[in-house]
């Protein structure tokens, strides 16, 4: 799997960004709907504990951060976790990465319910850190029933508490369980993907 480490500021936030690529020998549509599927996110992700409704879904009017060249959200107060994540839908997952535990707030940003899906994510614990995460799937050029998935991850700097720790807890943390959430997506689709013949 493929990673690159740079630093970002431009039409999302200003923060460090990673990106991966991983081809799945599994069809474009079943990857993506799984992916995006927040019930799905504790199975693969190994810092996902929970994925479950926001209780609270006003959150995103509320906050003092949005991106410019999003509209302001309309979140969808009957998201459902079993499904995959639209533009507007609203998730509060808990995270465990290293020793600390968070909430994060996630809003679907764009979905084309097949490609592209990207979501912004906050978390209050960490003193308003933001996340933007984006999937881009293409067909792999050699086998069609192959998917390529680029993945960018990005986490802001700006709040204290992700300054205090700096890189090296981004890059002793999170950077290896990101990569790791695509191996276990990667493996539990190709085994599913062949059992099933499809």
């Amino acid at each position: 799997m493929a990673e690159i480490e740079y630093k970002r500021k431009d039409r999302i936030i200003e923060a460090v960004a990673y990106l991966n690529y991983i081809t799945i020998d599994c069809p474009m549509k079943k990857v993506f709907d799984y992916m995006t599927t927040p019930a799905y996110w504790p199975v693969y992700h190994p810092i996902s504990e929970a994925a479950d409704p926001d209780p609270d879904p006003d959150y995103w009017l509320k906050v003092d951060f949005w991106p410019e060249r999003f509209p302001i959200p309309h979140p969808n107060k009957d998201t459902d976790i079993n499904t995959p994540l639209m533009k507007n839908d609203i998730v509060l997952e808990t995270v465990s990465v290293g020793p600390l535990t968070q909430k994060v707030h996630w809003i679907g940003l764009e979905s084309n319910g097949e490609s592209h899906f990207s979501m912004l994510g906050r978390s209050d614990e960490l003193g308003g850190v933001v996340s933007y995460i984006e999937y881009i799937l293409k067909p792999n050029k050699d086998d069609g029933n192959k998917t390529d998935i680029k993945r960018e991850v990005i986490y802001s700097e700006k709040a204290f508490l992700m300054k205090l720790l700096g890189l090296f807890w981004m890059n002793k943390f999170l950077s290896k369980y990101w990569k790791e959430a695509l191996t276990n997506l990667k493996k539990i689709l190709e085994e599913e993907h062949r059992k099933n013949g499809l």
